[in-house]
């Protein structure tokens, strides 16, 4: 906890933010970033629990995200519009939101099967919107229900799995695009709020986080380097100022249990979506087969019974599908091209 001094410092902070008693307009399910989406939503219910509802600063942004009271493009405000005791619209509202809830978790629960799966994309996703859309919506959910370990489900944190193994480690001809699932912030907010094993491997923010949390203060200078986000950098580019914000909301463990690449077992099954994962280590060297020979009902998929080979991250036997082909060959990104290498198993006479 912080000290007094600290709290009330903090506290005018952040009702500047609050301060205009409005919000900027964004989608929640097409939006561009890297941002965060639902921040100052999700920054009222904080100052509401540590001030009170009865403030001119809560109380004028509460009344102005009821304006958009079940509009889904700005998700969190409908959240932090509910409020207690629930109207008859309201509670109208919350059976929507959990039918929402529970229709998305049977659907990617059928992906997932014992390992991991997609959730609608893989690793052929050129945009960060299919995986915000729904990344950010159970992020608040998870909140909103009470459900700490929502994303310690297979289908959240198997995602996760699926999306940084089920494609090839190394990638010398840039046709597969940067390591999925696309977009920051939500990827570590995801990764962090699964605790999944593979956080410290991706991100590396261990010593970043013993120099925020060491005996030896920081400057407010080096505070700022250390955290920087350059403007130009594009949305898949971790966005380090989130970490100080996980660790002070608990969403980040960093004493959660890790392992490394090479602890991973070097054959992969994902049952749930039929793709079978061969390599021979986990080093930039790899022999590296992958099979896949599941259902195609969702975007950026391989044609079932896809087959590739790569050596050292190049194709042996390779696939002609590129980082954003959703896989129709009468689109350009296609050029015609779109199934790649396919084993065809013909009807027994």
């Amino acid at each position: 906890m912080l000290p007094e001094n600290e709290r009330q410092t903090l506290r005018q902070q952040v009702l500047q933010v609050l301060k205009s008693g409005k919000a900027d307009a964004y989608c929640h399910f097409h939006h561009h970033g890297p941002f965060f989406p639902g921040f100052v939503a999700a920054f009222l219910n904080l100052v509401a629990a540590d001030i009170s509802e009865s403030a001119d600063e809560v109380r004028r942004l509460r009344e102005f995200l009821a304006t958009r009271l079940g509009d889904m493009n700005v998700f969190a405000w409908t959240l932090a519009a509910m409020g207690d005791p629930p109207s008859e619209r309201k509670r109208m509202l919350l059976w929507h939101l959990m039918t929402w809830t529970v229709n998305s978790e049977r659907y990617f629960t059928v992906h997932a099967g014992k390992r991991g799966g997609t959730c609608w994309l893989n690793q052929r996703t050129g945009c960060h919107c299919p995986f915000g859309a729904y990344a950010f919506a159970f992020f608040y959910l998870r909140h909103f229900y009470g459900e700490e370990r929502f994303h310690y489900r297979t289908f959240v944190r198997g995602f996760l799995t699926h999306a940084r193994l089920s494609r090839p480690l190394n990638d010398v001809r840039g046709l597969f695009g940067p390591p999925g699932p696309p977009g920051e912030p939500q990827r570590w907010l995801t990764f962090a709020l699964s605790r999944h094993p593979l956080t410290e491997a991706i991100y590396g923010w261990s010593k970043l986080v013993q120099r925020l949390n060491g005996d030896e203060p920081i400057s407010r200078e080096e505070l700022t380097k250390t955290l920087a986000f350059p403007t130009s950098a594009g949305n898949n580019s971790p966005v380090p100022f989130v970490l100080p914000l996980g660790l002070a909301l608990g969403w980040y463990d960093p004493d959660a249990p890790q392992v490394d690449f090479d602890e991973l077992p070097t054959t992969l099954f994902f049952d749930g979506e039929g793709e079978v994962v061969m390599r021979s280590d986990y080093w930039s060297e790899a022999t590296e087969v992958f099979f896949d020979c599941g259902i195609r009902d969702h975007v950026y998929r391989h044609q079932p019974t896809n087959l590739m080979v790569l050596k050292a991250g190049e194709p042996l036997l390779g696939t002609a599908s590129l980082q954003g082909d959703h896989g129709c060959p009468s689109l350009e990104i296609s050029r015609g091209n779109s199934w790649g290498n396919v084993i065809i198993i013909e009807p027994s006479d």
